[in-house]
């Protein structure tokens, strides 16, 4: 678990930007994806980039999310 310390902002102390959908798709659209391959999210957030992948083709089995923040992981 991460202290916050006297840190008072969590999004900022975590790094945290959520990538709009439809960016995330414009960004993840012009790739090649190879269905035996496994593609790892380091910081999945809201997993809009996860979304992207999956409607593109690239099977859930394929894909690995992590997520620090225990909010967004569980929501």
């Amino acid at each position: 678990m991460i202290e916050n310390k006297s840190i008072n902002n969590k999004s900022y102390f975590l790094g945290q930007y959520m990538t709009p959908e439809e960016l995330s798709l414009t960004l993840l659209g012009g790739l090649t994806y190879d269905v035996n391959s496994v593609y790892i999210e380091p910081s999945f957030g809201t997993g809009n980039f996860i979304k992207s992948l999956i409607s593109l083709g690239v099977p859930t089995k394929s894909i690995i999310g992590c997520e620090l923040d225990e909010e967004l992981f569980n929501s």
